[in-house]
């Protein structure tokens, strides 16, 4: 199967607030995003994420994408581009765009267009 997702933002407390989710705390966030995310996924099944992943040192980022089930892409998010591709790769992506991504006759974006 193939997944698409965006916006996990983990460890991002603001985005509670700004976007009224339901969650007392970022670490009651992650859990529910993390439990929900691998009660869907299998380990063979292919994720999309279409950007913001989250904040966080990169340990804690390896650690939460690493948790999550699936072969990983990314295309990185306006809050994505603080470091690297190769550094996304090591935390648990297999591959990682900048701007889009073309898949058949789908365009993959971040942006609103």
């Amino acid at each position: 199967m193939i997944y698409f997702i965006a916006d996990t933002h983990f460890n991002h407390a603001n985005i509670i607030k700004y976007c009224n989710r339901p969650f007392k705390n970022t670490d009651e966030m992650n859990e529910y995003i993390i439990k929900k995310w691998n009660c869907v996924v299998k380990e063979t099944d292919t994720v999309y994420h279409l950007g913001d992943v989250g904040f966080g040192n990169f340990e804690e980022v390896k650690r939460l994408v690493g948790s999550l089930n699936g072969r990983k892409i990314l295309l990185r998010g306006n809050h994505d581009f603080k470091i690297g591709v190769n550094a996304w790769k090591e935390i648990g992506f297999l591959e990682v765009y900048k701007k889009k991504i073309i898949l058949d006759n789908l365009l993959l974006t971040h942006a609103p267009t």
